[in-house]
Formats: C-alpha cells, sequence, structure tokens
C-alpha cells in the first residue's frame, strides 16, 4: 500500500506543479483572465490538501488522525467568518475559513476599494443590481468586487439582497469610501 500511496502523492505533486507553471504564464498575460488564474489556484490548493491526505493514510497513525480530523468530519465551526477589517494604509482585508480551518485572506487595495465603490454608487437609485453588472465596468479580479458587496451586506449593512445575486442599497443615498472605512475600523474596534 505505501508504494502506491507513494505513486499517487508523486502524481498529485507534479499535476500541481504544471498547474502552478499554467498560472504563472497566464499571469504573464497582458490581457490576464483573473477568473481562470483564480480558478488554478482554487484547484492547486484543493490538489495540496488532497496530496496531504493520502500521504498521511500511508501510516496507520495518520489514517486515525484522518478520521478525527475537523475538516474530513465537518466539525469547523465557521462561527465569525468572514472577518473584515481596513488597514491603516486604507486597504480592506476580508478573512475566511477555508475547508481545512486555516485562515485566508483576500485584500483589496484602497484604490481599488474606492473604484468599487464609485462604480457601486452608480446603481444607487436602482431597483437592484448584480456583481456582473459592476464588474463589468472594472478592470479587477471578481474576488474583490465579492469582497467588497459582501462587506457592505454583511458587515456594514449598506446593501441588501432582495433576491439572490441580487443588490440594492438600504438607503438611496451614495456610499462614501472614507466613511466606510471609518465605520470599519470603529466596528473592528468594538468587537
Amino acid at each position: 500500500m505505501k508504494n502506491s500511496v507513494g505513486i499517487a502523492v508523486t502524481q498529485l505533486k507534479q499535476a500541481r506543479d504544471q498547474l502552478v507553471v499554467a498560472s504563472q504564464h497566464a499571469m504573464r498575460q497582458e490581457e490576464a483572465d483573473w477568473s481562470q488564474i483564480e480558478g488554478l489556484m482554487a484547484v492547486i490548493k484543493r490538489l495540496d490538501l488532497l496530496r496531504q491526505d493520502i500521504d498521511t493514510l500511508a501510516t496507520e497513525e495518520g489514517t486515525q488522525r484522518l478520521r478525527e480530523d475537523p475538516k474530513v468530519t465537518g466539525r469547523i465551526d465557521k462561527s465569525g467568518y468572514p472577518k473584515y477589517l481596513a488597514r491603516e494604509d486604507g486597504a480592506v482585508v476580508r478573512i475566511g475559513l477555508s475547508q481545512d480551518g486555516s485562515e485566508y485572506e483576500h485584500v483589496a487595495k484602497e484604490y481599488d476599494f474606492r473604484s468599487i465603490i464609485e462604480m457601486i454608487n452608480r446603481f444607487v437609485h436602482a431597483e437592484y443590481f448584480t456583481v456582473d453588472e459592476v464588474q463589468k465596468q472594472l478592470n479587477l479580479p471578481s474576488y474583490l468586487t465579492h469582497l467588497v458587496i459582501s462587506l457592505l451586506r454583511e458587515t456594514l449593512g449598506k446593501l441588501k439582497s432582495p433576491k439572490r445575486g441580487r443588490y440594492a442599497f438600504v438607503e438611496k443615498i451614495p456610499l462614501n469610501a472614507d466613511s466606510l472605512l471609518g465605520e470599519l475600523r470603529a466596528s473592528r474596534n468594538q468587537a
């Protein structure tokens, strides 16, 4: 069994390495397709986790540990996630919890945050809007738009979701990026 497990681990590592090369190549393109790059990175992460799990199976203690692992049994406590914070440099950080229980961060730089807020403000009087409508007018990875919209809806309460995938302003007043950053800092200080 150990030999077969070793072969599987080696093959998964080779597949991961090939996907890393593909993602690096995609990032160097003048018109980088960020959704494709994000997808490649997600697959790379899943391959790494799978490789680690298979490697762990090579030992009896590892098999028992894998059975008790929260990522296998689904016992990860996700309450309190995602978390958002505003850094001193104006960047907004979303801290999420991955399937293996480790934290990860997505960061929207201040300029990107302000650009997304400016674009969202164009829909202030619309009945509703979608992430795709906002995203069409930005040259940014879509996860940044999702980050800002979820911050505005879940944490700051500036947007509501009347239907799945559709968003509307709670108050028909344009959002101010400086005020939003201040509110986010204040909410983190109270927590």
